[in-house]
């Protein structure tokens, strides 16, 4: 259902009753309307009782259903009929009005420039030879214009006008085309298995009669940046469920990314063991260079040295605090009277554990 106010002109003569405050046979909807859409006459024949006793007012309101001020309420339509397959009534006015003596004279006199526009509830279809409607379901109210084709108000004032129908998200998916969107299948196939709510969100159609996957997003991140409700992450978040989804429209489906603590310790893991394979190559290539055998304790006690300096250091006999200090982290010599209480390592632990100090 979409809401649209839109104006239709008067083409002929308006019979103004100055007695009975009546201006007879006004046209409140043609077949054909400025805006392109086609209203047929069964439509409006089922229209007939909405229009019966709607206020006519002079210049629009801001939503459907705004109060208007008094002084603006100009009358009624009454005897709403069906003339040559178009919609008629009459306008009974307030005779006391203001406007009402310049009103009257615009109608005899300038008919051209005399129309009403009308603010309502439709639901229509689309086609290639524009948007037909194909039932009028409330009529919010009934306005004075006087140049019905670029849809002004009463004195000239600018008019904002709602006039687009809509469309599901399903529905657009299904009026791709399979070449350009490959994945338009198993995006429904997903959608309607889990039934997403997204299927049934409502799409503006643009004035072109089209709307395009580009619109659906603009659209779907625009109403996810007004919704008060979320917090700025719940915001991150769904914008980057939207253009998840269309890549996979295009066939874009990158393998999701697993965030959970399981998945970064074992990535973790594999990192590790990444590492300490190059180190195993570099201690290989320092054994081979000094001619040295590997075995299984000289391998874990290189792999503790950072650096090739200080496993060929090591190799070689020489002192390591040179090569193993730096500006963060510098190496106490060891006095005479320590060296009198020191004990070599009697094992691989204790060793390695002497290391790590």
């Amino acid at each position: 259902m979409s809401h649209i106010t839109e104006a239709v002109e008067q083409t002929s003569a308006l019979q103004v009753d100055l007695e009975a405050g009546v201006i007879r046979g006004v046209k409140v909807c043609g077949n054909r309307s400025k805006n392109g859409r086609h209203y047929p006459t069964d439509v409006l024949e089922a229209a007939v009782p909405l229009y019966e006793g709607v206020p006519v007012y002079l210049n629009h309101g801001l939503l459907p259903g705004d109060e208007r001020a008094i002084d603006v309420h100009f009358g009624n339509l009454q005897n709403v009929r069906v003339e040559s397959g178009e919609l008629f009534a009459d306008l009974h006015y307030l005779k006391s009005h203001p406007q009402a003596a310049a009103i009257v004279e615009r109608a005899q006199r300038f008919a051209k420039n005399f129309g009403l526009s009308h603010d309502a509830e439709i639901e229509a279809t689309t086609d290639n030879q524009g948007q037909r409607v194909t039932r009028i379901v409330q009529v919010n109210s009934v306005d004075l214009v006087t140049r019905p084709a670029t849809n002004n108000g009463i004195f000239e004032q600018e008019q904002t006008s709602l006039s687009k129908t809509t469309c599901t998200f399903k529905q657009l998916i299904e009026g791709l085309s399979l070449s350009q969107y490959i994945g338009k299948f198993a995006v429904l196939e997903a959608l309607e298995r889990e039934d997403d709510p997204l299927l049934k969100t409502a799409i503006e159609i643009p004035e072109s009669g089209q709307a395009t996957l580009k619109d659906a997003t603009r659209q779907l991140i625009l109403a996810t940046l007004a919704d008060t409700s979320l917090d700025e992450f719940a915001v991150l978040d769904q914008i980057s469920e939207i253009v998840a989804q269309q890549r996979k429209l295009l066939g874009q489906d990158p393998a999701p990314v697993d965030n959970t603590q399981e998945s970064w310790r074992s990535r973790a893991v594999a990192a590790e063991a990444e590492l300490a394979g190059a180190r195993d190559q570099v201690i290989e290539s320092v054994l081979k260079t000094h001619g040295i055998t590997p075995s299984a304790r000289l391998t874990r006690t290189l792999r503790q040295l950072p650096n090739r300096a200080a496993m060929n250091a090591y190799l070689d006999g020489e002192e390591l605090g040179p090569v193993l200090e730096s500006q963060d982290y510098e190496l106490e010599r060891a006095e005479p009277e320590d060296l009198a209480d020191y004990q070599p390592a009697q094992d691989d632990e204790t060793f390695l554990s002497r290391m790590r100090m």
